[in-house]
């Protein structure tokens, strides 16, 4: 389940991006706040869905292992974010 994480806060950060240069034409928050809003919004999602909060990502049995792949994948993804630093120009 780490990998789900990783890769929910790299789509996560990905959409953001987009979102915020495309519609946010004024006030343009920077790169890392996209980063940690993506880390915490993929956090919420990924958590809810271990703790059988949700299934919008299928079934899901509870498992203390999982809890702890997926909060581990969490924490590399944002150390990987902050490492290849993805970024789109900003457009005026």
């Amino acid at each position: 389940m780490g990998f789900i994480g990783i890769t929910r806060v790299l789509a996560i950060s990905l959409i953001l991006l987009v979102l915020f240069r495309q519609v946010l034409k004024k006030h343009k928050p920077t790169d890392n706040i996209v980063y940690i809003l993506a880390f915490f919004m993929a956090g919420v999602y990924v958590l809810l869905q271990e703790f059988k909060i949700h299934n919008l990502g299928g079934n899901n049995v509870f498992n203390s292992t999982d809890v702890f792949f997926s909060i581990l994948g969490l924490v590399v993804s944002i150390f990987l974010l902050y490492y290849i630093k993805p970024s789109l120009p900003i457009k005026n």
